[in-house]
């Protein structure tokens, strides 16, 4: 036992006085070094991770409104069809002014056959 621990300890003296162990423990600092600074680098404080989920929170209720903006301008759009598909407008003449009437188209005009049509608006 007494052996291996003296061949060990020269083999430890041989690695330390020789230019590769020189090597191998220069490779070995820079590594850890480049560690921490990476670990200092990315390591967020509880300041900026209240930072960041303040912002998260933020980007979310601005994502949620735009969302909702845009659902709002298709149920516009929708609505505005509707009504421009399913209303009429005729032009009365009252004290010799032009007015504009509009109204609710009932479901059975939009049933009218073509001949019907054509003799009422021609």
């Amino acid at each position: 036992m007494q052996e291996g621990v003296v061949a060990n300890d020269k083999m430890k003296a041989f690695l330390k006085n020789n230019m590769l162990g020189q090597l191998g423990r220069f490779g070995f600092s820079l590594f850890t070094s480049s560690v921490e600074s990476l670990k200092k680098r990315f390591a967020r404080k509880p300041r900026d991770l209240v930072l960041g989920d303040a912002q998260r929170e933020e980007k979310v209720k601005e994502q949620r409104r735009i969302k909702k903006a845009i659902e709002y301008k298709m149920l516009l759009r929708e609505a505005f069809d509707f009504f421009s598909k399913n209303s009429a407008t005729i032009e009365v003449v009252r004290n010799q002014q032009i007015e504009k009437v509009q109204f609710l188209l009932l479901p059975f005009c939009l049933e009218l056959p073509k001949v019907w049509c054509d003799l009422i608006f021609t």
